[in-house]
């Protein structure tokens, strides 16, 4: 009998050790606010900003104003699976599974797609978060111009990771585990390659870094990487990071804590609408509810499902 009894106290203090990182998350969380009830699950692996409207994708693509509080709603998809998003100054671009890409304009519901005359085994595509958008493609970037690939950009071949600021005159990007800014927005150019400014601080120790975004109103960047989602201060002018690496505002501990951040995107210019959406990936059914897109809203000030 006692061993049996040792037994059952030994399953007991293994299930409670599994569920300590798991499920009980969500008994603290709903201590502090109500979960709502999830519209975007499963494997996010963009979310853009394109004019006044905000896009996601999970496979299938969702968008809605950049001032509303949730309230997404899925859109009509160009075709497949889609793998990535990407936004510039004209509009947003969406890559299927097989390889197709697509453009739509800012003001437009239609989508059309991309001329890939003589280029095949598209890789990804990215943007700054700005102005300006890529694609990587047989181990070459390419800027994209609407439904035409534009010029090859050299300078760019071992950088996919980066976020202008509000400006376009600073250049935040990942090289390794470690974030850089430079003074020069070397988007601007073909024949300069980009390089950490020495004066302008950085940030490293981040492990695989999967995204980046600016956030004027919160004078930070933010990093999603392989082992969360990080909080990255800028100076009082917003032109150099100090070197701090910080966990994101609100109850974020509460929810998501260190679980993969793949997509990141900050908006808002004054603290007031500063928002925060980020994605989270956690292998296992047993966090099948916390896979999705997060958001927070700091007139909320706390982190809820979108």
């Amino acid at each position: 009998m006692k061993i049996k009894h040792s037994i059952s106290i030994l399953f007991m203090i293994l299930l409670l050790a599994s569920c300590k990182d798991g499920l009980t998350i969500f008994d603290q969380i709903d201590q502090e606010t109500k979960l709502e009830d999830a519209v975007i699950t499963g494997s996010v692996n963009s979310i853009v900003r394109s004019g006044n409207t905000l896009y996601a994708s999970d496979g299938n693509i969702y968008a809605k104003s950049v001032n509303a509080e949730r309230g997404w709603s899925k859109i009509a998809s160009p075709g497949g699976t889609i793998i990535k998003l990407a936004a510039d100054a004209n509009g947003v671009y969406a890559l299927s599974e097989d390889k197709k890409l697509y453009f739509r304009k800012e003001d437009s519901s239609d989508w059309n797609a991309v001329t890939l005359t003589g280029i095949s085994d598209i890789t990804t595509i990215f943007d700054d978060g700005l102005k300006y958008a890529f694609m990587k493609a047989e181990g070459k970037i390419y800027q994209l111009n609407n439904t035409q690939v534009g010029r090859e950009r050299s300078n760019l071949s071992s950088i996919t990771v980066f976020c202008s600021d509000n400006t376009g005159f600073l250049l935040f990007y990942a090289d390794g585990g470690t974030v850089y800014v430079t003074t020069a927005n070397s988007l601007e150019y073909d024949n300069l390659p980009i390089q950490p400014s020495q004066d302008q601080g950085s940030v490293s120790g981040l492990g695989t870094i999967h995204s980046l975004t600016y956030s004027v109103a919160d004078k930070a960047i933010y990093a999603g990487t392989n082992t969360g989602l990080r909080r990255l201060p800028l100076s009082d002018d917003g032109h150099a990071l100090k070197g701090e690496n910080q966990t994101p505002p609100g109850n974020w501990g509460a929810t998501i804590k260190n679980y993969e951040a793949f997509a990141v995107l900050a908006t808002g210019t004054t603290p007031n609408d500063f928002a925060l959406y980020s994605s989270t990936i956690k292998g296992g059914t047993t966090y099948a509810k916390v896979n999705g897109l997060w958001g927070y809203y700091n007139r909320r000030n706390n982190w809820n499902r979108e």
